[in-house]
């Protein structure tokens, strides 16, 4: 052991107050059977090791060891097990005691009181030792704030100032102090409480501490609860249609008794609305809903009832709905159109040349089917869960997203149409009073009206049909049509077209064949599907 250690050491053991000799009782209450590890006194079963059957004769062994160590040991008070070191010493010494019984040990007792597990114990005890002495010196060395100056803020505090007489307040200054980690308050109410201190304070500056702690609570709760409306877009949509739904019913109610809802049956609500808008089993919170809902509808307040919460409107709140301002509505109406607008302009939708499911979730922008299905339907979660989006819904939505313009000509009659917005319902609307009427007329009424694209854009996506069946029909080197399925049995039929009018005015007559071709599919081979025509765009607009 070094010199230093050793010099601590002996600090530590003339401190016990026994000058310089081992502190201990005069008699041992147990004695040592030396028949067992003259250490820990139990059977193991490690053998016992001893120094006399070592054939190895080393100067310093296991027993001037163990008569070394124990005493410094017991003197800075870590014995490492429990151990009396007086019954180890039966006169002239430990060394000379354990030589005389031929004591034995076992090898993991002995190690324990090694030269390196003797150096870390006095190095720990010695840094608790530094450390005690230091903070002894702080405190003796830290400044007070004087009588005359607040605490708080450092500045002279008149006569009538306060004075910290009581527990309560100390506790609570020193929990502002944890809260707020403000390092200065810490420092200054240091190890001692503020009434040892006799720390005096403008009752301001007390006032503005707990306000100051207030609001670092409240930021962190806001913080905690945010995730409940943010993230996701769904989550603020069916929120906001929960919100409409306590409103609306209230509104609409007879008032003859309160209105009262159960938190299980609108967090059941809200939860079934955001797995119908795709969020895969959503986990909510009840707490951070009833305080998002107390939040957003001040009226509310939370009862309980057994083991429900129940939501009660407060009685003025007739009258906030009463005179609920109508200019507020109408911000609130064009701050809705801007959004929807704004995603319907950035949304682009092109028509490929055929029509198939994917055609209108890629046409309108969710948003926009969202907004149309409120106004069909009611906003409320329960009309929304009652009443998927209809054929008319997804018509009126693509209407209005194939009539949204990005930039209108000033004082131009006619706009034109992008094709990265046309709509699957615009385009099957013109070509389908093209099939059934051939008449221009009724479609360019369709198209000034914004029902269906122009007469133009109809005999374009024609002619494009048209070339895509030429091209299909010299790659397959036959004439079909192309809704026949391949891998089927096949049947055709050939028959005559007469049409001899015997009117006295008919000048002309008719005759032609025609073929007739039937499949015969089965469930267990329902044949494969052609692939469809796809017509090519020479344009980006077309003009009406």
């Amino acid at each position: 052991m070094d010199r230093s250690a050793f010099s601590f050491c002996s600090v530590l053991w003339l401190d016990r107050g026994r000058g310089s000799k081992m502190d201990m009782p005069s008699s041992s209450g147990r004695q040592t059977d030396w028949t067992k590890c003259c250490l820990c006194q139990q059977d193991k079963k490690e053998d016992l090791k001893s120094p006399v059957t070592n054939p190895t004769k080393r100067e310093a062994d296991g027993y001037s060891n163990i008569a070394t160590n124990i005493p410094q040991f017991h003197s800075i008070n870590a014995l490492p097990i429990m151990l009396d070191p007086v019954r180890l010493d039966e006169g002239g010494g430990i060394d000379v005691t354990l030589r005389r019984n031929n004591a034995k040990y076992h090898q993991s007792c002995r190690l324990l009181f090694s030269n390196s597990k003797l150096q870390r114990a006095i190095k720990r005890m010695k840094s608790a030792f530094d450390i005690e002495e230091t903070q002894r010196k702080r405190q003796k060395t830290a400044p007070h704030p004087t009588s005359s100056e607040c605490f708080l803020c450092d500045k002279e505090v008149p006569g009538s100032a306060l004075k910290a007489t009581t527990m309560q307040v100390n506790d609570r200054i020193n929990d502002c102090a944890k809260i707020m980690r403000d390092g200065k308050l810490i420092v200054k109410l240091g190890a001692e409480d503020v009434l040892a201190q006799e720390m005096k304070y403008h009752p301001t500056c007390l006032t503005a501490l707990y306000n100051r702690e207030r609001a670092h609570l409240n930021t962190q709760e806001y913080e905690k609860n945010s995730d409940l409306v943010t993230g996701n877009e769904v989550y603020p949509a069916a929120f906001s249609e929960l919100v409409t739904y306590i409103t609306e019913t209230r509104a609409s109610s007879e008032r003859t008794e309160p209105v009262v809802f159960k938190l299980a049956d609108l967090l059941t609500l809200y939860q079934q609305r955001l797995e119908q808008l795709g969020v895969e089993s959503p986990n909510v919170n009840s707490t951070r809903l009833k305080e998002q809902l107390l939040s957003h509808v001040p009226q509310l307040e939370a009862r309980h009832e057994g083991q429900d919460l129940l939501l009660i409107f407060k009685d003025d709140l007739g009258s906030v709905l009463v005179q609920a301002n109508k200019y507020g509505e109408a911000l609130h109406l064009a701050k809705a159109a801007g959004i929807v607008r704004r995603e319907m302009v950035a949304h682009n939708s092109k028509f490929e040349s055929r029509f198939h499911a994917g055609n209108v979730e890629d046409a309108i922008p969710p948003s926009l089917l969202q907004f149309v299905c409120n106004i069909e339907h009611g906003s409320d979660i329960k009309s929304q869960l009652t009443n998927d989006a209809s054929k008319s819904d997804i018509a009126i939505a693509q209407l209005l997203q194939y009539n949204c313009f990005g930039k209108y000509m000033d004082g131009g009659q006619h706009h034109r149409y992008s094709k990265d917005h046309e709509t699957p319902f615009a385009v099957y609307v013109g070509l389908l009073v093209f099939a059934k009427t051939r008449k221009r007329k009724l479609i360019d009424i369709l198209h000034e009206n914004g029902i269906c694209i122009s007469y133009e854009r109809v005999l374009e996506i024609s002619a494009q049909l048209g070339d895509a069946a030429l091209t299909r029909y010299e790659e397959d080197a036959v004439v079909c049509p192309s809704l026949l399925r391949k891998g089927l049995f096949t049947t055709s039929a050939m028959g005559n077209i007469d049409h001899d009018p015997t009117a006295t005015t008919a000048n002309t007559s008719f005759h032609d064949s025609n073929i007739s071709i039937f499949q015969h599919p089965s469930i267990a081979n329902t044949g494969e599907e052609c692939e469809p025509f796809g017509g090519r765009d020479e344009g980006e607009e077309s003009e009406s």
